[in-house]
């Protein structure tokens, strides 16, 4: 089922990357446009910085979250910053989606142009960057929470 789910996932990521920049974008879920997340993570100095492309309405972006939740829970937040882009093109479902799971880090609607530099063509897909701003991650598909944590905790303690 996953080999038949992650090409559709694709072709509408593809699709919906064509619609019209801002397109149904509600007020209380902002758009991080590339210069507002070039501050953000100029702002991260020092601290690990984890990115996850998602949506609402996809299964292993579900099923990856709740992961990346008790990760944030488990770091304080001068060492790990985690931060949400959503790939959604209805933020009234992101809206629903969030009131029944609220993600206990900041969640932004992806710019396309986020999302074009990275090289996101299917979801979930995570991107790292270590303390000292460096991308040393960024790639498709769910993360290990096990294998996640112990990358993590590595580049917290260089």
């Amino acid at each position: 089922m996953k080999q038949k789910l992650i090409p559709c996932l694709a072709l509408w990521l593809l699709l919906s990357l064509a619609a019209p920049a801002g397109a149904a974008v509600a007020d209380d879920v902002p758009i991080l446009p590339v210069e507002r997340f070039k501050q953000l993570l100029a702002e991260s100095s020092g601290k690990v910085v984890l990115i996850n492309f998602f949506a609402s309405w996809c299964p292993p972006c579900r099923e990856e979250l709740p992961s990346l939740m008790r990760l944030r829970k488990h770091y304080r937040t001068d060492q790990v910053v985690f931060v949400g882009l959503s790939v959604d093109q209805s933020m009234g479902d992101l809206k629903e989606f969030l009131a029944t799971m609220p993600l206990n880090y900041p969640v932004y609607a992806a710019d396309l142009q986020i999302a074009h530099a990275y090289g996101v063509h299917s979801i979930p897909h995570n991107t790292i960057y270590n303390k000292a701003g460096k991308l040393i991650a960024n790639q498709p598909g769910l993360l290990n929470e096990r294998q996640l944590r112990r990358a993590l905790d590595s580049l917290v303690e260089e």
